[in-house]
């Protein structure tokens, strides 16, 4: 194509660009700078430029270019490093630009591939996390066991499930499946899992395995300290939920300081109230790379989420988010991806907060486990594509969804007005 006045305008190849009807983002993915307009010129502008067959590349007349809106945009993009133009008469030919697609090697299945197509894919190096309940005996009876464990790592007991263990047996068929696979973390769960019968036969059987092993317990239920002394090597997790013991949380921070143990506390927070008790009470007391704060929804502190889970715009700024990141937002949920969870009855889920099961690993191997979850799309490619997401220009700026978004049976978690 072959013009004689006006410019080539181009945006450069890593800039994400949105179009959301007479709404236009572009944000320069190396530098965190973006421009948002309503303008409607600047907007048919940039939508041409995302043509196929324009590759990122549109010629703007001199009469279009001369308009106050567009002739700013123009010198904005160019502040910001987002594009540039070129005077046709100094090329009068369209400039040749390649606009990247996203592509990313992993988890790149449609949604309606066939088994034959799994085949050529080298599908087991998607699964990177496990997470085993082993029993779901327990003597707590904590009234927020119910919805804990569906929000983040957390044991279980599951009071209306008769079965109290998954049997050895089981257990080590599921070792055999998983000790060639470079998983990067086996999360071992249950209700207390020191109450199962053969957790010394169980540590022993991973015990080639346990540095990438996660043993979850709550903070009421940690062992002796002679069962304590056999787990080094692997990493306790330590679950803290309301209402805290306050002398009982002190004396296990004591007594795991003196361990030659790997572990962290994750501290579950239900108010500002908590906030204030863990970073005075506690936090002191613990090195700072061996604990974690996590909001917990209890269908009663709505307001407590909002402020301390719900995005605000200048979240999803604070830093540059990567091109890379942005693609994979587009085709998976990097919080859900590569995650399996089997329960002391063998069902098999990709979330906990799934309707719908995998199969179970007692009649289904691991690798026609992870088919049927990529047949199916249930977690693992779960984006933001239902309103009011994809109506948004962040849509996959934004991070993932994630098990909040699923309990609270909200699209987004949000206090953005676009």
């Amino acid at each position: 194509m072959k013009k004689t006045n006006g410019y080539w305008v181009y945006f450069e190849p890593y800039v994400h660009i949105s179009l959301k009807k007479n709404l236009a983002l572009l944000y320069n993915t190396i530098n965190g700078e973006r421009i948002v307009t309503r303008d409607l010129e600047v907007i048919k502008l940039v939508y041409a430029s995302q043509h196929y067959l324009n590759q990122g590349v549109v010629c703007l007349e001199q009469a279009l270019y001369e308009q106050t809106a567009v002739s700013n945009f123009i010198e904005e993009i160019r502040e910001k490093f987002i594009g540039d133009i070129i005077d046709v008469e100094v090329l009068p030919e369209k400039p040749i630009q390649f606009i990247p697609i996203p592509n990313l090697f992993k988890g790149t299945v449609k949604p309606k591939s066939t088994i034959e197509e799994l085949k050529r894919e080298d599908i087991i190096s998607y699964f990177h996390f496990l997470t085993i309940q082993i029993n779901n005996q327990c003597n707590l009876l904590c009234s927020n066991c119910s919805y804990v464990y569906k929000q983040n790592f957390n044991c279980y007991c599951g009071r209306n499930n008769n079965v109290q263990e998954m049997p050895f047996a089981q257990i080590e068929q599921i070792y055999h499946q998983i000790k060639t696979i470079p998983l990067k973390r086996i999360y071992l769960s249950g209700g207390n899992i020191f109450l199962h019968s053969e957790i010394h036969e169980i540590l022993k059987l991973f015990e080639e395995m346990k540095y990438i092993c996660s043993l979850g317990v709550h903070y009421l239920n940690l062992p002796d300290e002679k069962l304590l002394e056999k787990l080094n090597g692997y990493k306790l997790e330590i679950f803290v939920n309301p209402p805290y013991q306050t002398s009982k949380i002190e004396n296990i921070i004591h007594l795991l300081k003196k361990k030659d143990i790997d572990y962290l506390f994750r501290f579950r927070l239900t108010s500002d109230n908590d906030f204030e008790l863990i970073s005075t009470k506690f936090l002191p007391m613990i090195e700072e790379n061996k604990y974690a704060m996590e909001p917990l929804y209890t269908s009663n502190n709505l307001d407590f989420l909002e402020k301390n889970v719900f995005l605000e715009e200048s979240d999803i700024f604070e830093e540059p988010i990567p091109q890379r990141t942005i693609f994979a937002n587009q085709i998976l949920n990097s919080n859900f991806f590569g995650h399996i969870y089997i329960n002391c009855a063998g069902e098999v889920k990709s979330n906990l907060n799934s309707k719908h099961l995998l199969g179970n690993i007692s009649t289904e191997k691991i690798y026609q486990l992870i088919s049927n979850e990529l047949l199916h799309n249930y977690s693992w490619k779960k984006t933001r594509t239902k309103p009011p997401c994809n109506k948004c220009i962040y849509q996959f700026l934004c991070p993932p969804i994630s098990n909040y978004e699923l309990v609270l049976g909200k699209n987004n978690l949000c206090n953005i007005n676009t």
